[in-house]
């Protein structure tokens, strides 16, 4: 016989297993691993098999999406140009599998990982959008900003903290697993990764994370503004120029389109605080105040690239005159995971890297070329396979531009948001090809765009709409 007691459990047990059983819990999960799973590496020297838990996290998600809603694709997904040039992309990925070039299996299955496991989260977000449930985007939002508060605070500790004061393990914990310097000026600035390897991780985390609780609060109408100065203080600890300035450039495109009265206000009230700063900094003769404001101002300076720098990384991130076009690997290219992040499981194949560069490339200005996206992409399945990615990415663009246009004519932030994440994420690839190496990143990206392929700006009328799929 059971006792009272134990039949006022049954409910709150089977609730919990409902949970646990749905595939919005795993994605929360997977949001909370991929935070903190790089904090974990740091008790055991950086060791990258423990990012295998984000792999079974993402497969789970699937096994239970695809199980739960037991989907076919030509019920939920019309074809349109976006779905024929992804499917000649992820054709040409396969095909690659049988590039031996350079054999070597290891590289080849981490890149198959790279490329092709998220794009399943394509109908994920297709699924999202299509209900547009308000309670679960708002549950959402408020853990990813928990998770963004708690991070953006362990950020600012490490920034205050002078880490040479520690040793051992505490010292390893409030340092970057990569490069925790760059060098400005002859100013070294330091680069805040908080709980992440690099402050590049962190820095793309806090774009997901702004885009999506900017758009949730936003569509709500809740005020941002303390949003904004809270992760405008994320972006300057983290030192990562190019998330700052999408950050700002995102909100000043906010601002043009949707607060044009407020802007002029804010940009007066800038320029004259500015004034201000630069007057009491060039004239105060106290030394310690003398240093604090050189300090700020070097820091500032350092996250304001000068225009000719911009014009640089243009041309380092798009290296089209630099192909040799002599390469007899120029149209197939090497191989999955022969350049980049998955090339470093194999030291015979990370020692080539750069010999593959220069049989692909020419080093021109003295600026090289070596983390573009595009040079990956070009090693890696070669021109065909460039070309085939570039249409891919053109229908997706496309379609963002079509999603923002359409989300902020009827005023649905939340659209609106979320069409500049695969425009954001092109722009960061593009200057760096660790980006899609990171299954998390590429996660988000196809989500996002099976939200915009939904074609979900129908307007606030439809919030709690539920569509079975």
């Amino acid at each position: 016989m059971k006792t009272l007691s134990e039949f006022k459990n049954i409910p709150r047990i089977t609730k919990v297993s409902q949970s646990v059983m749905s595939y919005k819990f795993w994605i929360a999960t997977l949001f909370v691993n991929y935070v903190f799973i790089d904090f974990a590496r740091r008790f055991f020297e950086g060791e990258q098999k423990l990012l295998i838990l984000l792999d079974i996290n993402i497969v789970v998600i699937f096994l239970i999406f695809f199980y739960k809603k037991r989907i076919k694709l030509k019920h939920t997904v019309s074809i349109s140009i976006l779905q024929f040039t992804l499917a000649l992309y992820i054709g040409m990925i396969i095909i690659q599998v049988g590039n031996f070039s350079m054999p070597d299996m290891v590289t080849t299955l981490a890149g198959i990982r790279a490329y092709l496991l998220p794009v399943p989260f394509l109908w994920i977000g297709y699924c999202i959008a299509r209900q547009r449930k308000i309670q679960s985007i708002e549950k959402a939002s408020k853990l990813i900003f928990s998770l963004s508060f708690i991070a953006i605070s362990f950020g600012c500790y490490m920034f205050l903290t002078d880490s040479s004061v520690f040793s051992g393990t505490i010292r390893s914990l409030i340092t970057p697993l990569g490069h925790a310097m760059h060098s400005f000026n002859g100013t070294p600035q330091e680069l805040v990764s908080s709980f992440f390897a690099s402050s590049s991780r962190f820095s793309m985390f806090l774009l997901i994370a702004y885009l999506f609780i900017w758009g949730e609060k936003k569509w709500q109408g809740k005020p941002v503004l303390l949003l904004f100065v809270l992760f405008l203080v994320g972006f300057i600890m983290a030192g990562n120029r190019t998330g700052f300035f999408i950050f700002i450039l995102f909100n000043i495109i906010v601002a043009l389109y949707f607060y044009k009265r407020r802007l002029l206000v804010f940009i007066f009230i800038s320029a004259f605080s500015g004034s201000v700063y630069y007057l009491i900094d060039s004239i105060v003769a106290v030394e310690d105040a003398a240093t604090v404001n050189s300090d700020l101002s070097v820091r500032m300076d350092y996250m304001i690239d000068d225009f000719s720098e911009y014009v640089k990384r243009v041309d380092q991130a798009l290296p089209i005159s630099r192909i040799k076009t002599e390469n007899n690997n120029l149209f197939f290219g090497m191989g999955l995971g022969k350049y980049g992040q998955e090339a470093r499981l194999s030291p015979s194949i990370e020692s080539e890297a750069n010999d593959l560069y220069l049989s692909f490339f020419e080093d021109k200005n003295q600026y090289p070329s070596h983390d573009s996206g595009l040079v990956k992409l070009m090693i890696e399945i070669g021109l065909i396979g460039v070309l085939l990615f570039c249409l891919f990415f053109g229908a997706v663009i496309i379609n963002s531009f079509i999603a923002i246009a359409r989300g902020a004519r009827c005023n649905d932030y939340f659209t609106f948001a979320i069409g500049w994440f695969p425009i954001f994420w092109l722009s960061l690839f593009l200057k760096g090809h660790p980006v899609i190496s990171d299954i998390f990143t590429s996660s988000v990206l196809y989500m996002s765009i099976g939200f915009i392929l939904a074609g979900a700006c129908s307007g606030l009328t439809n919030l709690d709409t539920k569509i079975a799929l």
